[in-house]
């Protein structure tokens, strides 16, 4: 299991428990927020999962390989200053981008696996988080697109975008 993200409670479901909400990322890529309480808020399987390897094979280098080996994790990441805080996660060959409240928001094939947390910050200043993810063959630029209008749009355009990037950082990997 990726290390667990704890993040202030939203009062999810009309609860008016205080505390912290804990956020739970295991290998299936089962995603599980659970309150205060223990009780859960919600569940949410998803495609960024990862092969389970033994208990003592750790992330960081491979043993005499020189090789990276994967790091799962969850990040909270909050698209603009006025929005609602949402959760990263990385799988082997999957990001996810996933609601407080639990709804699977975009979801971005990655060229390798991660072998870092995600950077996040607004690095070209415009007010929008970006995202650059650290994978075993190269970095992922990722920008973050909010829009207006249906979760249809939204995710068509953040697809879009993600996927030229994509494209273009493979591209750039198979000329040189």
């Amino acid at each position: 299991a990726a290390a667990p993200l704890l993040r202030r409670r939203l009062g999810v479901g009309g609860s008016t428990l205080r505390g912290m909400d804990a956020v739970f990322f295991v290998s299936s890529g089962l995603l599980s927020s659970y309150g205060p309480d223990g009780q859960p808020n919600w569940r949410l399987k998803t495609k960024a999962g990862w092969l389970a390897l033994s208990s003592n094979s750790g992330g960081g280098a491979l043993k005499g390989t020189g090789v990276q080996s994967m790091l799962p994790s969850v990040s909270p990441l909050k698209p603009t200053a006025a929005s609602t805080t949402a959760v990263l996660a990385l799988g082997s060959h999957h990001a996810v981008l996933v609601s407080a409240r639990g709804q699977l928001l975009g979801e971005l094939p990655l060229p390798s696996m991660p072998v870092a947390p995600p950077i996040v910050g607004d690095f070209d200043g415009d007010g929008k988080v970006d995202v650059i993810i650290a994978t075993s063959t190269g970095y992922v630029g990722v920008r973050l697109v909010v829009t207006v209008g249906s979760i249809i749009h939204r995710l068509f355009y953040a697809f879009l975008a993600l996927l030229v990037l994509v494209q273009v950082l493979l591209s750039k990997r198979r000329r040189s």
